[in-house]
């Protein structure tokens, strides 16, 4: 087959970035390609890290200067069942190497 470059258009707040951006070989046969988006908790900015600039983004929302967080849905990072300070303390425990892993759990 001949390579080709693939490129995605999502719906919703869903992006690709170039990281995940592959270069594929299409047989003539083909019907579909398989994607997997992996949604990486923490990272509210979607640049594919969880670091101080998500956090960032934590506190801003909840000073109420932004009106919602581009990533909500990775925001609460203990699972608690809300999006708060604590939320960013444990992001940036994360992005220091304190927390191995994300979401932890109450």
């Amino acid at each position: 087959g001949q390579p080709f470059s693939v490129s995605l258009k999502l719906q919703g707040d869903w992006v690709i970035d170039g990281a995940f951006c592959q270069n594929v070989t299409l047989t003539d046969s083909f019907e579909a390609l398989e994607f997997r988006v992996i949604l990486i908790d923490g990272d509210l900015n979607k640049d594919g890290r969880t670091n101080s600039q998500d956090a960032l983004l934590v506190i801003q929302f909840v000073a109420l200067l932004l009106p919602e967080l581009p990533n909500e849905l990775r925001a609460d990072v203990n699972q608690d069942g809300e999006i708060d300070i604590r939320d960013a303390q444990i992001i940036l425990q994360f992005d220091a190497g304190l927390i191995d892993s994300l979401p932890v759990g109450r």
